[in-house]
């Protein structure tokens, strides 16, 4: 995802239309209205988190989201589940919330348990290859890539995160709850867990093994079952550990960290209790945040999630974005107190080195066109130097007027299909 973005990013930059000097900065300028929160896995020791947590205060920050549950383990005082650290790293930050700190949010990466073995961190005792998600031809998502996810069709995986959930609620009632990887991995096609496959034949009389993807007119009806089968998996699991958070005694905020694309088997518009959603964006221009922000809705349910760092905008310049858009509340990655600074001769000049790679890169292609929320909407974009206008569409599938030069942008958003087998839709 990451090439074609910054390719096309890269260029706009030369133009003068996207990317700014990757100065990470501190966001007091720009956080006037709104909650502004950071992802942030609890260092070493006690002392360093209360180092950074106060550093985040005073930078602005309103919330954490203090990853608590990683690699199979916790970072809290578990009596049930093995730990990550030497310290009560929950217990740490409520303590400097107490103080006037951030509100603290624990981040539960929710189904990815393990990681690759090249990583060197220790297996997790909760894993069991039995619990692992798969592809249809049997393959687990550590063989294909270094994250290893269980399957939310598993008894076990659901009962070990309701009882996760119940601990962190009852333990920790003012410490909200943060839900990440609530979704199946995407570099391929997973979900077939022996108990899904159960399930779905059980419900449908179809093994989902066997189902062609597509016909003539576009997914055949078994595969579309099969799409919402799992999705629904997903869903269920999210209201289930929502509810259980409740019911436990759990009185914060509920968000998830969800992505900011579409994916089909994640429909996070449906999770019943959650407060907030953060799309997470992390993109390299403000133009191409601002159009990815045309899908979600505005409002306080959305924090959008921006990323710091030598190849993005500066933080406050993201937020400006973000909050110009309608979005008052944001969830930024990466941020650590005082980040380093980089010149903006350095970045430009990088950035042009590569446009002119990318340029020959994108030419000479389909026309392109825009898909985002919504329906059909006039945009102007600039593409090398010439207006041309695209139209705006909201779902995979619909019609659309292609329009402009045959040059292909940015190849990214809905992971829908063009028409013809063009490749993935989104600004194509």
């Amino acid at each position: 995802m990451r090439r074609p973005l910054l390719a096309a990013a890269l260029y706009l930059s030369v133009i003068g239309l996207s990317v700014t000097a990757c100065v990470q900065g501190q966001p007091q300028s720009a956080q006037s209205t709104g909650r502004l929160a950071f992802w942030l896995r609890p260092p070493a020791t006690a002392a360093e988190l209360r180092t950074t947590l106060n550093a985040a205060r005073q930078a602005g920050f309103t919330d954490v989201l203090l990853e608590g549950f990683y690699h199979g383990r916790v970072a809290w005082a578990s009596d049930q589940f093995p730990r990550k650290l030497d310290y009560d790293a929950v217990q740490t930050a409520l303590d400097v919330q107490a103080q006037g700190g951030p509100r603290v949010n624990v981040w539960v990466e929710t189904l990815y348990w393990r990681p690759a073995a090249s990583f060197g961190i220790p297996v997790t005792p909760l894993w069991k290859d039995s619990l692992a998600t798969l592809t249809a031809d049997g393959r687990p998502s550590l063989s294909v890539s270094k994250l290893g996810f269980v399957d939310p069709a598993a008894p076990e995986v659901r009962d070990t995160l309701a009882r996760l959930v119940t601990e962190l609620a009852t333990r920790y009632p003012e410490a909200g709850l943060h839900l990440d990887y609530l979704r199946y991995p995407r570099e391929t096609d997973f979900g077939y867990h022996p108990a899904a496959l159960a399930g779905f034949r059980a419900q449908t009389g179809l093994d989902a093994r066997t189902l062609p993807r597509a016909g003539e007119d576009g997914p055949g009806n078994g595969w579309r079952q099969w799409v919402a089968y799992r999705q629904n998996l997903t869903t269920t699991l999210a209201g289930n550990l929502i509810r259980t958070y409740r019911d436990s005694g759990g009185r914060s905020l509920v968000s998830a960290a969800v992505y900011g694309m579409s994916d089909p088997l994640q429909n996070w518009r449906a999770w019943s209790g959650l407060e907030a959603a953060m799309p997470m964006l992390y993109l390299p221009g403000n133009l191409l945040t601002r159009l990815a922000l045309l899908q979600f809705p505005r409002g306080e349910g959305v924090w959008p999630g921006v990323q710091v760092g030598p190849r993005y905008p500066a933080l406050a310049d993201q937020l400006r974005t973000v909050r110009a858009a309608g979005y008052s509340n944001v969830a930024v990655f990466g941020w650590t107190p005082g980040g380093s600074d980089f010149s903006r001769r350095g970045v430009r000049w990088g950035a042009a080195r590569g446009s002119r790679q990318g340029f020959r890169r994108l030419q000479n292609r389909e026309p392109y066109s825009i898909w985002c929320a919504g329906k059909p909407l006039p945009h102007r974009v600039l593409a090398y130097g010439r207006p041309v206008v695209a139209h705006l569409h909201g779902r995979p599938g619909t019609p659309h007027q292609e329009v402009g030069p045959r040059t292909r942008l940015i190849r990214w958003w809905t992971g829908a299909s063009l028409p013809g087998g063009a490749g993935r839709a989104g600004v194509s």
